[in-house]
């Protein structure tokens, strides 16, 4: 009895066109979703209340718990937090201010000194969600 020529499945063609989909969403949503970039210092965030997550700039003043001032990922010198605050003085918006929440208000102090001596007039204390960790 002859038998009739067995056709090569199809099945793994089939898959190829949902792999591709897959890879593609994949891709699109690396690239389209929101990612909240690392932070310049070793900072635990304040939690507030907020309808949106913060979006942090890149040229951020971060102050960490020992009261350590942070410019673009590095320990900053007055010297370069006052060319900081020179640059920021010529912006129409607040100056961003990122705060440790264990820094104590004492530390706080003499850093809005500084910023009110440079002629800094608005800052806005970034904070997080408090239901974002």
């Amino acid at each position: 009895m002859k038998l009739p020529p067995q056709t090569p499945s199809r099945a793994a063609d089939d898959l190829v066109p949902l792999i591709n989909v897959v890879f593609l969403l994949l891709i699109f949503f690396l690239l389209a979703g929101t990612l909240m970039p690392a932070p310049a210092a070793p900072v635990r965030y304040i939690e507030g209340a907020g309808e949106a997550a913060p979006q942090i700039p890149a040229d951020a003043v971060y102050v960490d718990r020992a009261g350590v001032i942070y410019l673009k990922g590095g320990p900053a010198s007055p010297e370069a937090l006052t060319a900081r605050l020179a640059e920021a003085r010529g912006k129409a918006g607040p100056l961003p201010l990122v705060l440790d929440r264990a820094l104590a208000m004492e530390t706080v102090q003499p850093v809005l000194a500084r910023l009110s001596e440079a002629g800094i007039t608005r800052v806005e204390i970034v904070t997080l969600r408090g239901s974002a960790r």
